[in-house]
């Protein structure tokens, strides 16, 4: 069975290279550009992971974390940010592990690292995905 990742963001690039490296490695993605279209397609829609933006348009990451935590929803948790107006983003990605956030990432962060930390979290073997799929 395929794993489904969110992908939660407002930046449309990191989204869109997230999500096309996901489905390459064999993912089902959904995604979201808000805290609130997130919360909304998080009603209805399974997932096995989240990957979240910490700082978004109209809310954050935290609201989507504690909404889904307070659901008696279980998924793992990847928190990424490029930190606040005041603080740095070390200082929210800490707060998102205190929170349950099983890995965390500054923006910009590596791509493959990401990718890494979804595979290890989802349990999935790297050599499966790479390897070429047959119909």
């Amino acid at each position: 069975m395929r794993k489904c990742v969110m992908i939660i963001d407002d930046d449309e690039q990191i989204v869109a290279l997230l999500k096309l490296s996901l489905l390459e490695r064999g993912y089902d993605v959904t995604t979201a550009c808000s805290a609130t279209d997130a919360s909304q397609k998080l009603e209805y829609t399974p997932v096995d992971l989240i990957i979240t933006d910490i700082f978004m348009d109209d809310g954050d990451g935290f609201d989507v974390i504690f909404k889904w935590r307070k659901q008696g929803k279980q998924c793992k948790l990847i928190a990424i940010s490029g930190g606040g107006a005041q603080n740095g983003p070390d200082t929210f990605l800490e707060t998102a592990r205190l929170a349950g956030v099983q890995r965390t990432f500054n923006k910009p962060f590596h791509r493959s690292d990401l990718l890494r930390a979804v595979d290890e979290l989802l349990e999935v073997d790297p050599a499966l995905l790479d390897s070429p799929r047959t119909a």
